[in-house]
């Protein structure tokens, strides 16, 4: 996860062009962007924030 967090997520050329991939690549310009955080420490939070989206989105879809 973190390594497609770097490839297609941070490359701003290679991001992905759904809501989930710019609600990612906001974040991680956020954060690079504001000095809070850089490469991996900024790859994790994105990672934390994309676990959150898909694990939402598996329990919208099976019914607990």
């Amino acid at each position: 996860m973190y390594m497609w967090i770097i490839a297609r997520i941070s490359s701003r050329k290679a991001r992905i062009k759904n809501p989930l991939g710019e609600q990612l690549g906001a974040k991680w310009d956020e954060l690079t962007r504001d000095g809070v955080a850089f490469g991996k420490d900024a790859g994790m939070r994105v990672e934390l924030l994309a676990n959150r989206a898909l694990f939402q989105r598996l329990r919208d879809e099976i019914v607990f």
